[in-house]
């Protein structure tokens, strides 16, 4: 926030929740950017410093003032703590209130060194989330304090309230009466000036929880106005703070932009390659799919978003099933084509099939010369057995002297001959077993 004075063209008034000094050991008092940050401010107050006042940062030409808290007996950590930065030729002019605790500070902007009208009260607040055990041990709210002040400090001048104060206020949500403008005559409402053509607050955060609904409250009593979302540079209400989530998105959308900036390599025609589209992807489908692109980018930015989580897949399943009933239909027209061609025109039914086989298989070439194929299946089926091993063949020697088989173990000897030679030739088995012997003995 900027405020003209006498001295100086304006006033330069900042609040910042950091989070924590410390971060995965990296300190943040120890970055320049970071100290350069608050340096160009006139009056900061950085929230959340979780720091003991040993540890707090000190700033040359800065005046500061720190509010810590101890250590939690639980885990030994501490949380919360406020530290205001004052430059120091503007630390005279600037008085610093009482507090009840260490979670909030009034700031006096006296109007005679300013040079303003009304002198101006800024509170800082940290007020903590409303489920925390600290904010459970507190013996009264911080609203109800601060709304205490508000009343006393808004009689002789103006009020000023920044910080984190863990209260979500919805969107077009009144903080202020309806056409209050009527309320002239009501006794009650004299000390509260009309709000003429003010326009209502917007805001990218639509929840409205209880503290949220406590803060319209207090501003439609006190006359005060929430500023996030109706003023010039934030009419839209932007987020004030970050979740995992939404780093994830800026991390995306960053590296979009990098790829976008980066320049591609130039490559030579010869070795593009055109992407062709099966014959039945037509125009229709092409649509669907780039609709589809479009809004998958938009589930990655806000990919818990109802809104966008339903049409998207709603899409994602009309593009599956007109896909599906494409391909069908093609199907179905090729083989009534073919039908039709096979007897009637064979050139043009051959040069079909010719074009659905370049469109479906692939090259189907070896990669391994035929060389290679050979020598492999020569070595897989060399004989392992040493046909010149001695112990083996002086076994079978010794087994084809051994009778284990009756007859068939000895030689046919001429009386056998002389017996059958009397009987019809292959008559019966014995003599077809002669018939075979004779040939091969070449008798």
């Amino acid at each position: 926030m900027c405020l003209k004075i006498a001295k100086k063209s304006q006033l330069h008034i900042g609040c910042w929740n950091i989070n924590g000094h410390k971060n995965k050991g990296f300190d943040k008092y120890s970055d320049p950017r970071f100290v350069n940050e608050i340096c160009h401010k006139d009056i900061i107050c950085l929230i959340e410093t979780h720091c003991s006042l040993e540890e707090s940062l000190s700033l040359d030409g800065f005046t500061p003032v720190h509010l810590t808290r101890p250590k939690s007996k639980g885990t030994y950590k501490r949380s919360g703590g406020i530290s205001i930065f004052v430059k120091s030729e503007l630390r005279p002019g600037v008085k610093f209130l009482e507090h009840v605790n260490n979670d909030y500070i009034w700031l006096q902007l006296c109007s005679n060194f300013f040079g303003l009208k009304d002198d101006i009260f800024i509170c800082y607040i940290y007020n903590p989330p409303e489920n925390s055990s600290y904010t459970k041990s507190l013996r009264e709210d911080i609203f109800d304090l601060i709304e205490k002040d508000i009343s006393k400090y808004s009689d002789t001048g103006k009020i000023l309230l920044a910080g984190d104060l863990n209260a979500r206020t919805g969107t077009q949500v009144l903080d202020f009466i309806n056409n209050d403008e009527s309320l002239d005559n009501i006794p009650v409402f004299d000390k509260i000036s009309p709000d003429l053509n003010l326009p209502v607050r917007y805001s990218m955060d639509e929840v409205l929880s209880t503290r949220g609904k406590s803060l319209n409250e207090i501003c439609i009593q006190s006359g005060l106005r929430i500023l996030n979302g109706r003023t010039p540079g934030d009419f839209t209400g932007q987020l004030t703070c970050y979740t995992p989530n939404d780093l994830n998105s800026i991390i995306t959308e960053a590296a979009d932009i990098s790829l976008k900036l980066k320049r591609p390599k130039k490559k030579n025609p010869k070795h593009l390659k055109n992407i062709r589209q099966p014959k039945w992807f037509d125009i229709s489908l092409t649509g669907l799919r780039r609709q589809l692109d479009s809004k998958e980018k938009l589930l990655k930015k806000f990919s818990k978003d109802p809104i966008v989580r339903t049409s998207y897949f709603s899409l994602l399943k009309l593009y599956r099933k007109t896909r599906k009933q494409k391909l069908k239909e093609f199907r179905r027209s090729v083989v009534d084509e073919l039908d039709n061609l096979h007897e009637n025109n064979p050139n043009k039914y051959w040069n079909l099939l010719k074009d659905l086989s370049k469109d479906t298989n692939k090259s189907t070439s070896p990669d391994i010369p035929c060389n290679t194929w050979f020598d492999y299946f020569k070595e897989l089926n060399k004989s392992k057995i040493n046909t010149t091993d001695n112990n083996f063949i002086n076994r079978f020697k010794q087994l084809e002297k051994e009778k284990i088989f009756s007859e068939l173990d000895f030689q046919i000897n001429d009386k056998e001959l002389i017996l059958f030679s009397d009987k019809p030739l292959l008559a019966s088995p014995e003599s077809a077993v002669l018939m075979l012997w004779l040939l091969a003995t070449g008798m």
